[in-house]
């Protein structure tokens, strides 16, 4: 369980950082369109990690909290 909440916390810091750096559009056209593809696969995975880790996982308090600001931050990608 310790290996899918790390990915599935890693999952939104790419997403971020690849929101980031289309929203500073220092990516040429080819880099942004592989950006916008990522970002699609970054949300559906993390929103299959979190699938498993509300189903299976018993989080300590911080790692609910750093759960739950990676949550929020991706609902509000989509």
């Amino acid at each position: 369980m310790d290996g899918i909440v790390h990915a599935t916390y890693v999952t939104a810091r790419m997403h971020y950082a690849l929101a980031r750096l289309l929203a500073a559009g220092s990516l040429s056209g080819d880099e942004q369109e592989m950006a916008r593809k990522r970002l699609e696969s970054h949300e559906r995975n993390f929103e299959s990690g979190m699938v498993t880790v509300d189903r299976d996982g018993e989080l300590t308090p911080l790692g609910h909290r750093v759960m739950q600001s990676a949550r929020i931050y991706m609902s509000g990608s989509a």
